[in-house]
């Protein structure tokens, strides 16, 4: 294949990719290309970042690009004379690459992070909850619980038609009511509105992000036509990898154990539980091969640490916990009759 063609081949793969329409097979001839070298997973790190800044700038401030450039230029004619001028660094492969994959994708993006790069955030705020989970109030009165290694992008004031925030990662939302000013959260590809409800998004899942709706209801968006409304009990799944948007009953009575710290399991088999306790505690548990992982267990935790929760466990099936670099090691011989 000629060398010219080659490239942009891979630049519409990386366009794809970053656009969230890659099919399964164009991702994993992009993982192959990738494969080759840590330059070229370095390359598309650095094209991820500017796509996701610019996709803030598109979703959450909707600028004026006339009315930034006309404030820019008037920051530049206001420097000191002594002030050197501005210098531009070009990276010759990595321009031209940007440049195609700008060019895939047919959209002002670029040039909106360009602008961003220069002049600065445009009146936007990012809350990131490093090592806890983190409470925010936002502009309008609403109330949002952020997870542990999560984020929330948000403008600094919510315009007159609408409130508009970005989410990675999971957060529980309270938001105020406002008929005249619906509020969508972006997250995992989808769009969430509603008008004063209290929610939960997990969007940190690898190929799913889930929708559970405590009170109020919702309007969930995904890609193309897909669109849900739910109601108080409801959960929509958005399946990243097939596309597919659903809508069902809460099947996890522990979505909120992130937030509250209270777990009930009634019969729950023993991967699921532990799958439960890592998204709850942050952690990680690597099971070993044996009849511990086809027990059950029947339980509720209140507020416990987690080691409290392991003592319990390690009574209740006759298994034990050894603690590791990664997480927890997990054997055991059999379920308690």
């Amino acid at each position: 294949m000629p060398e010219e063609k080659k490239h942009t081949d891979i630049d519409e793969l990386i366009a794809r990719h970053l656009a969230g329409t890659a099919t399964a097979r164009e991702e994993a001839v992009l993982q192959e290309w990738l494969e080759g070298g840590s330059d070229r997973r370095d390359e598309l790190e650095q094209m991820r970042r500017i796509w996701q800044a610019s996709e803030e700038i598109r979703t959450l401030a909707h600028p004026d690009l006339d009315s930034e450039w006309s404030a820019l230029r008037r920051r530049l004619h206001s420097r000191p004379r002594t002030q050197p001028a501005l210098k531009i660094v070009h990276r010759k492969r990595m321009t031209t690459r940007l440049l195609r994959v700008a060019a895939v994708l047919v959209v002002g993006l670029f040039a909106a992070a360009l602008v961003q790069m220069i002049s600065g955030p445009l009146s936007r705020k990012v809350y990131t909850a490093a090592s806890q989970t983190e409470v925010i109030t936002l502009p309008d009165g609403s109330s949002v619980t952020l997870d542990r290694g999560s984020r929330l992008i948000t403008p600094r004031r919510f315009g007159k038609k609408g409130r508009h925030v970005l989410l990675e990662g999971t957060a529980f939302f309270e938001v105020s009511h406002d008929a005249a000013r619906p509020f969508t959260v972006r997250a995992g590809g989808i769009d969430i509105t509603v008008l004063g409800t209290k929610f939960n998004v997990r969007a940190d899942k690898e190929d799913h992000t889930v929708v559970d709706l405590v009170e109020g209801s919702v309007q969930v968006a995904a890609p193309g036509d897909g669109r849900v409304v739910l109601a108080p009990g409801e959960e929509a799944r958005w399946d990243r990898e097939k596309k597919e948007l659903t809508k069902t009953a809460v099947h996890d009575p522990n979505f909120l154990a992130w937030k509250t710290r209270r777990l009930t399991f009634r019969n729950t088999p023993l991967p699921q539980v532990l799958s439960t306790l890592e998204d709850t505690y942050h952690t990680h548990f690597r099971t070993t091969a044996g009849p511990a992982p086809s027990c059950h267990v029947t339980a509720s935790f209140d507020r416990e640490p987690l080691d409290h929760v392991l003592e319990t466990l390690s009574a209740i099936l006759d298994i034990s916990f050894e603690k590791t670099q990664e997480g927890y090691a997990v054997a055991g011989n059999g379920c308690r009759e």
